[in-house]
């Protein structure tokens, strides 16, 4: 029932009264007098609805919202609720009413409703041509609930802004209220959480508005070997600037990548900064404030007697960066090495060369004038081979990619699979080189489905190519993991078609299936990828006896009307010696009574 009526008074001024109402509430709540404001709003919408319709379009619904958000500060939760729905049944292009009533609901811990409450909201701000501020505010707090709730997946037909400048105001949003983690889940799809409804729906957004210094600097390590640097590098990837990453950190970005790389443990930042924006020898040499090139920085950290430091080391070397540059000090990188340490060994079989030679920094001439005479190094005693600086390639991204990969896939397989399955799908990259990697990938695949006993296979990689799917029903075929099989061939078929894969199980044998150790005991799941198995080309050996006996072997009666069912032959029943088929029948009824 409608809280507004046919006017009693129409003559009577109750806009001026009930304005009154409001402000009065308006500051018992800045008091936090909640019971007092609930009693304003209560006389206001009691004389709102007296004055005439076309003067309440707004007066009600926005006196319902202020109700509702009351009676939420007071937890009388079924009210407050009340007050949302109404203010959505009878005044459904007041935005609003959609919030209240999510956060009635998001209080009480009912994640899902509140999450259909938005998408409502959304879908009223198309029909109603609502401002575009109300689709923002409702879409980020929809998106905040999904990455905070533990379902892999709601199920929902979820309202997603086609309008790219709503995307962009969305995560401008997102930025000021420093949700970094909110961010990686709607551009990357990588964040701590499962749900898959919105991740990566916003993957295609130009990012040039985005100052990836403050993800940099607002996330902890933790947060960037988790998630942050895959995001970091899908923001500057799709617009952000590189430049704006320096001047929010306020490094350039070498030490960025060296110090992201020495605190995550992980080179792939480094590497993709080295394959994309670090193109220069001067970008490459770039000092810090304490004069230190990046080559200094690792060696000082004294992490290159490590195998990890000095793959950064090598990194850096085989990518141009020099180590002919002296620091604030005087000294040349390899000086505070010892000859025992694998750093000085690496830096005396590299020359960066002849212009690398007498070369002066620059940077450092202002502050160190009179160091100039000493910044004529000798390097005639290192041996003269060139050195390699890698082409950049098309494959460099799928290498990153599969780096992070084999860090993600344990931890988040859905998730890992889905970027992995970009990557598979790829055709334009060099054949041999990346055909190794779609290989390396589709092992790591198999492998890891075969360690899940549920598997979840999302949508992309249901898209890959035959061929290549069918590499991992082999895969789970040769490791006889039947379980995992059966639930890849089902969701390829649901996919594709149901006459998809149609022999995959024409050279299994059906009775070590049965006699499997994983099928112990678990008798309908048998009975599930038997039967499928059966209508996939599988055949039963000499009339099914080596499955009858397979069955009465392991206990496993109940499979025995499945082999019946699909031909197997009765007479080779036999539970004992010298048992005819009818003595094991009911040999093995009296064992089906007893549960088996």
């Amino acid at each position: 029932m409608a809280y507004y009526e046919v006017p009693v008074l129409p003559d009577f001024d109750y806009g001026e009264i009930v304005k009154q109402f409001k402000l009065e509430a308006e500051s018992r709540l800045q008091q936090q007098d909640y019971t007092g404001a609930l009693r304003d709003y209560n006389q206001a919408l009691e004389l709102a609805c007296k004055i005439p319709y076309s003067n309440t379009t707004e007066e009600i619904p926005k006196i319902l919202c202020n109700r509702s958000m009351v009676r939420l500060k007071l937890k009388k939760y079924d009210e407050a609720m009340s007050d949302a729905n109404f203010s959505i049944r009878d005044f459904p292009y007041w935005i609003k009413g959609y919030w209240r009533g999510s956060n009635v609901l998001k209080e009480t811990g009912q994640i899902e409703r509140a999450v259909d409450i938005l998408n409502d909201g959304l879908a009223a701000c198309i029909i109603y041509s609502a401002p575009k501020e109300e689709q923002v505010i409702l879409f980020v707090e929809m998106s905040t609930l999904l990455c905070q709730n533990k379902k892999s997946t709601l199920n929902r037909n979820l309202q997603i802004p086609r309008d790219d400048a709503i995307k962009a105001r969305i995560i401008q949003r997102l930025i000021l209220n420093k949700s970094w983690e909110n961010i990686s889940y709607l551009v990357t799809g990588v964040y701590p959480g499962n749900n898959m409804d919105l991740a990566g729906c916003f993957s295609d957004l130009d990012f040039s508005f985005v100052h990836v210094g403050n993800l940099l600097k607002q996330t902890s390590v933790s947060q960037k070997k988790s998630w942050g640097i895959q995001l970091a590098i899908a923001l500057l990837r799709n617009g952000a600037s590189y430049e704006q990453m320096e001047l929010g950190v306020g490094q350039a970005a070498i030490h960025i990548g060296v110090q992201d790389a020495l605190e995550t443990g992980s080179i792939i930042f480094l590497k993709f900064l080295l394959g994309t924006y670090i193109d220069t020898s001067a970008k490459k040499d770039m000092i810090n404030s304490n004069g230190d090139t990046a080559i200094h920085v690792v060696i000082k950290t004294g992490e290159t007697n490590g195998t990890f430091g000095e793959a950064i080391l090598r990194l850096l070397i085989n990518n141009g960066c020099k180590f002919s540059h002296k620091d604030m000090s005087g000294k040349l990188p390899i000086e505070y090495l010892k000859p025992t340490d694998q750093g000085y060994t690496l830096l005396q079989t590299v020359n960066n060369g002849p212009d690398s030679i007498n070369t002066l920094d620059k940077r450092l001439q202002k502050t160190h004038k009179h160091q100039q005479s000493k910044n004529t190094v000798d390097v005639s005693w290192l041996p003269k081979m060139p050195l390699f600086k890698p082409q950049y390639d098309k494959c460099r991204k799928c290498e990153d990619e599969l780096e992070m990969s084999k860090q993600t896939i344990d931890n988040r397989p859905a998730k890992t699979y889905i970027s992995m399955a970009k990557v598979i799908q790829e055709r334009s990259h060099d054949k041999t080189k990346h055909q190794k990697i779609v290989d390396e990938m589709l092992t790591m695949i198999t492998e890891s489905i075969a360690k899940t006993l549920n598997p979840e296979i999302p949508k992309p990689l249901l898209k890959i190519m035959y061929k290549q799917y069918l590499q991992i029903v082999n895969g789970l075929l040769k490791g006889e993991n039947w379980t995992q099989l059966v639930v890849v061939v089902d969701e390829y078929r649901k996919c594709h078609g149901k006459m998809e894969l149609p022999e995959y199980a024409k050279r299994i044998k059906l009775s070590s299936v049965i006699m499997h150790s994983s099928m112990k005991g678990s008798h309908q799941l048998l009975i599930n990828i038997i039967t499928s198995m059966l209508k996939s080309g599988a055949e039963m050996e000499n009339e099914g006896k080596i499955c009858i006996q397979a069955a009465v072997q392991e206990n496993q009666f109940k499979i025995l009307e499945t082999l019946f069912s699909h031909g197997a032959c009765p007479s080779h029943l036999s539970v004992k010696q010298g048992d005819t088929p009818v003595h094991a029948a009911l040999s093995i009824a009296v064992e089906k009574d007893k549960g088996k």
